[in-house]
């Protein structure tokens, strides 16, 4: 369904759009606690689709995703798939138009093949939005069950005005507000550029992932898509089309050298690898002095300095901050600082 705000806020069909999709393959049974893996895989596959062609991607908006949580647990009981029975009544204001999908299978890239290869669902995944709000279940039976709700929003939003005044304060994630990080993580959440951890988290504290890197880099910089597989671990990854991206630009390495036929999306982080990541996109020079005294016997040393002497990046003992900590396990409310700093 796609309703649209008609005249005097009376809500109208505008265009109906069939959404509700169910699979008979049963997964193998998921944990609890994936359900925000899930819909964080979700949420990439859509925006990889969408960049792919040429459209924004897509802001998560918490609010949506409790609405969609509600939809998908009643589907969940009932053991089928269903539309939300009033989706306009259901959102808050603050939008334009809105649209829905559905459905059930036994995971999020079979199902974002099968959205894709619906005319309704394709319709809504390559719509005119600019937020979206997804909710994963799985039932006892270990089916899972999914609501995607699209939303464009009636206005646009500043990104540059202070937190108090966006008029989209209640979409940034519950966890970032008292986090040193908080208009870093602010700015790539309401940019598009990164997404939480689940429903209301941003999770500033967790280690970054490589994969999850190469997303932010790829959107960031809005990298277009490779027609190029470099690696062969990342295959039905929600990131494989953003790792191909970075590495077409020259941006990432594998994590196998010499040979370099993997990438590693799931190995976390270091604040050296993320040096380098960082030159390379930037194209930084190289040529500077050393800033550090533990970095001698790190491969990043080069990137190391550089990215210290373009300002983008401290030490790692302040206020001296003469150290950088080169093996240090980056996380996500760091790496928001980092970009923000560098692309903000």
């Amino acid at each position: 369904m796609m309703f649209s705000l008609g005249r005097r806020g009376i809500y109208v069909v505008a265009v109906i759009v069939t959404a509700a999709l169910a699979f008979s393959t049963l997964p193998a049974p998921q944990p609890a606690d994936a359900s925000s893996i899930l819909q964080g895989d979700m949420i990439d596959l859509i925006n990889n689709e969408r960049a792919a062609h040429g459209l924004n991607v897509l802001t998560p908006f918490w609010d949506l995703e409790d609405n969609a949580s509600g939809q998908t647990s009643l589907q969940v009981a009932k053991g089928t798939i269903f539309h939300t029975s009033n989706l306009a009544g259901v959102v808050d204001g603050g939008w334009s138009s809105l649209g829905e999908n559905v459905g059930m299978g036994p995971s999020m890239p079979i199902l974002h093949k099968a959205f894709m290869d619906s005319p309704g669902h394709r319709a809504n995944i390559l719509g005119d939005w600019s937020h979206i709000g997804i909710s994963v279940k799985a039932a006892d039976s270990g089916q899972l069950f999914i609501t995607v709700i699209f939303m464009k929003a009636r206005g646009s939003i500043d990104h540059a005005a202070p937190l108090t005044s966006l008029p989209f304060l209640s979409s940034l994630p519950k966890d970032s507000t008292d986090s040193v990080f908080a208009d870093d993580i602010a700015w790539l959440a309401l940019g598009g550029v990164a997404l939480g951890c689940d429903s209301n988290s941003y999770c500033p504290n967790r280690p970054v992932t490589r994969g999850e890197m190469a997303t932010m880099m790829a959107r960031v910089l809005k990298l277009p898509a490779s027609s190029t597989d470099y690696f062969t671990d990342d295959d039905g990854s929600p990131h494989e089309a953003d790792i191909n991206a970075v590495a077409k630009a020259g941006i990432t390495l594998g994590c196998n050298p010499p040979s370099n036929t993997h990438f590693c999306e799931q190995q976390t982080l270091s604040r050296e690898q993320m040096a380098s990541f960082m030159v390379r996109a930037l194209g930084l020079p190289t040529n500077v002095v050393d800033l550090f005294g533990d970095d001698a016997n790190s491969v990043h040393q080069a990137n190391i300095n550089a990215l210290g002497a373009s300002g983008i990046t401290r030490g790692c003992n302040p206020p001296a901050n003469d150290m950088f900590c080169p093996q240090a396990i980056l996380t996500r409310g760091q790496i928001a600082a980092f970009l923000a700093r560098a692309f903000g």
